[in-house]
């Protein structure tokens, strides 16, 4: 098999390489987390050791960090409950600002990123442990939900949702919850477009008008094995995701990126109608301007035509489609 790969011509032995480092990669299960998310931005952290992954959010917590299963029961009696899984790059940050600004949605942040959770910082109005003065786990979900007008939402990535889920002393009751969803892109290509420009640049929102932070955006060159690793990472997301709700015994409600940009009223309306709260009937203010351009564009179109197959065959083609 050696010899008969040294006769292949070099471009086609690179794209084999390639394949088998994919396929070690997926082994390993998760080899790159992005994780914490700063006022909604991303940064990168080691995590994965085979199926192990620290809990980045107990020391959050240093009186208590076990979060008690009647805890949530009694929040889930006195509020509708909702969380929203998300991928990376999916419009998580306006559809919090939208939901907030209905005034009927509550405020679904991402209360438990393990990156502003320890902060000083309000995002978007909302308040993380230590400003609040908590040091109680159950205190700050306590809080959370009673600053809503008889609605709580709650954003998490995949991570966040495995981290809080093991702090749950006991099974996760799914009745506790009112209505769940999941937000993702049914574009991968262009999602991993998206995420590996914001990382590289540290610019993730259209509100970092700062000169040095556009500069450094529009700097960002064109990386094939770069983009792979981050369409790689949102398949395994996804996976993890799928597995979490197998366990947790939800079906959550799916949201749509592409779906959200046409029609925003509408996911908000969708949203209220499971949750039985009043219906937005405008479309609320949003401070937040899409960040895609015509580099984005050209970077896709360029990509997804070299993405290998063995990528390919791990979703479904139509999301990584050239006419897409």
């Amino acid at each position: 098999m050696i010899a008969q790969n040294f006769l292949l011509p070099v471009a086609a032995f690179a794209v084999i390489r390639r394949e088998i480092a994919l396929a070690a990669v997926r082994k390993i299960t998760l080899w790159m987390v992005v994780l914490p998310r700063i006022g909604k931005n991303y940064s990168l952290a080691a995590v994965v050791t085979g199926f192990q992954m620290k809990n980045l959010l107990r020391d959050a917590f240093p009186a208590n960090s076990v979060l008690h299963a009647s805890t949530l029961k009694e929040a889930a009696s006195r509020s509708r409950l909702y969380v929203i899984f998300l991928t990376p790059r999916s419009g998580s940050t306006w559809l919090t600002e939208l939901a907030k600004n209905s005034g009927v949605l509550g405020t679904p942040q991402e209360w438990f990123n393990d990156g502003w959770i320890y902060t000083d910082k309000p995002a978007l109005g909302c308040l993380p442990p230590r400003l609040r003065g908590l040091a109680d786990v159950n205190e700050y979900v306590d809080a959370i939900v009673d600053e809503g007008p008889g609605i709580a939402g709650l954003e998490l990535s995949v991570f966040q949702a495995l981290m809080l889920r093991e702090m749950i002393a006991g099974p996760f009751d799914p009745r506790w919850l009112t209505a769940t969803f999941y937000l993702r892109r049914r574009d991968l290509a262009a999602q991993a477009v998206s995420l590996y420009r914001s990382v590289a640049s540290g610019r993730f929102h259209s509100y970092q008008i700062q000169p040095e932070a556009v500069q450094a955006f529009e700097a960002v060159e064109y990386d094939f094995d770069g983009l792979l690793k981050w369409l790689q990472f949102l398949i395994e997301c996804e996976q993890r995701f799928d597995d979490l709700f197998r366990s947790c015994g939800l079906s959550p409600v799916p949201l749509y990126y592409e779906d959200f940009l046409k029609d925003p009223l509408g996911v908000l309306q969708q949203i209220a109608w499971r949750l039985g709260a009043t219906t937005p009937q405008n479309l609320p203010p949003t401070s937040l301007t899409l960040m895609r351009d015509a580099t984005s564009a050209a970077w896709r179109e360029r990509f997804v035509k070299d993405i290998p197959q063995l990528v390919r065959t791990s979703v479904d083609p139509n999301r990584l489609s050239p006419t897409m």
